[in-house]
């Protein structure tokens, strides 16, 4: 069962990050729907509320009542928020209506998959197959953008939604294939009370739930925003989706070999160096001074930094569960990026009125910085003292 739900995983992970869409949705949203910045913005910090709300509730029903069920729902929502895009108006009630959507579709199926993987992996081999599952999600998500830039050139975006819908129709099939082991027991096993005292318990649980939300307080809102950004600098999509690509792949390359890097290079090292050079690299990417040509290179050289110790920072985070509250405690760590992104969406659109997009992510590079200083150093001392790297 475990080589066989391994298989399956990557192939459910290659297809939920094929998602032509992604990379331009809020070209999509400012082009096609309408919307200002600020309008953007609040899509997105939409979404992110909504995972706020629902993430640690739908990872409890993931516990109790199975993995396969809740991923299956969430898929079957996110099938209804393309649905709307595609057949509904610009309405903002509508946009933010189908938001909520995705946000409940996402929440149901964070954490629950990757739990059904983990629970069948030797903790000894994460790092190699999380290297792995990263090299599978980055060659999706770099194809995807390959196409969808050319296919957006041509003002076919609804082409790309259609797309979209018919690989979730096969992802739904792959997760229909996946084998679930459960104890006849296994849910009454659980309760909120028993998983918020096994966490209070686990610093090295804890710490990069921390970490986490720094990230994505800055990263989440680059990562959807850099397609605008780019095309306000006049570079073509068909361009832009290369340029996604080329980034991509190269973070792959390099986070498949981490784990072998970490027989050369001690893990604490990786962990203590390569976050704030990532900093570093994609504030690069947004100061005023910086050519037009230099940007996609730097952004590329941040996300291979960030493949290089993500799987460190992930086998400590899996490494502190138990298996019986995994899909709960993913599901909290879903929540804290969430967090992250609705506290930034959030400050992206009180300030957009009076500054400029770079400017405003520059600021939450800095807090993100910040954070990164007083967390990486406690997560590394706390992660040797359980032998965890």
């Amino acid at each position: 069962m475990r080589k066989r739900n391994i298989v399956l995983y990557m192939c459910f992970v290659f297809l939920t990050n094929f998602t032509l869409f992604a990379s331009f949705e809020s070209v999509f949203l400012g082009e096609l729907k309408g919307a200002s910045l600020a309008g953007i913005a609040a899509l997105f910090l939409t979404y992110q509320l909504t995972k706020l709300i629902f993430e640690i509730p739908t990872g409890y029903v993931a516990d109790r009542f199975g993995l396969k069920k809740s991923a299956l729902l969430g898929l079957t929502l996110i099938l209804c928020y393309y649905a709307m895009l595609l057949l509904g108006g610009n309405a903002r009630w509508f946009l933010v209506c189908a938001y909520v959507v995705k946000g409940v579709g996402y929440t149901l199926i964070s954490g629950s998959i990757e739990a059904l993987f983990v629970n069948g992996i030797d903790p000894d081999a994460l790092t190699r197959y999380n290297g792995i599952e990263r090299l599978v999600m980055y060659v999706s998500i770099a194809s995807a953008a390959v196409l969808a830039g050319v296919i957006i050139s041509r003002n076919l975006f609804r082409c790309v939604l259609v797309i979209d819908m018919i690989t979730l129709g096969v992802t739904v099939i792959v997760t229909l294939q996946m084998r679930e082991e459960r104890a006849p027991d296994a849910g009454g096993r659980i309760s909120p009370k028993k998983v918020w005292d096994f966490m209070r318990g686990s610093d090295t649980c804890l710490l990069p739930l921390g970490m986490d939300f720094a990230t994505a307080f800055c990263f989440m809102e680059v990562e959807e925003l850099y397609s605008k950004y780019l095309t306000e600098l006049g570079v073509s999509t068909a361009l832009i989706g290369v340029f996604i690509a080329c980034q991509l792949v190269a973070a792959a390359v390099f986070g498949t070999f981490t784990y072998k890097l970490t027989e050369k290079v001690k893990p604490e090292r990786l962990l203590a160096v390569c976050p704030f050079l990532l900093l570093a690299l994609m504030m690069g990417v947004f100061l005023d001074g910086t050519p037009v040509w230099l940007k996609p290179i730097l952004y590329t050289l941040s996300q291979t930094t960030f493949a290089v110790y993500a799987p460190v920072k992930y086998t400590i985070f899996q490494r502190s569960i138990v298996p019986e509250y995994r899909a709960t405690i993913i599901s909290v760590q879903s929540q804290c990026i969430a967090l992250g992104g609705v506290a930034s969406y959030l400050l992206t659109a009180l300030l957009s009125r009076s500054m400029t997009l770079p400017h405003i992510l520059l600021i939450l590079g800095a807090v993100s910085g910040i954070c990164y200083l007083l967390l990486v150093p406690r997560i590394i001392s706390r992660a040797k003292a359980r032998q965890f790297i």
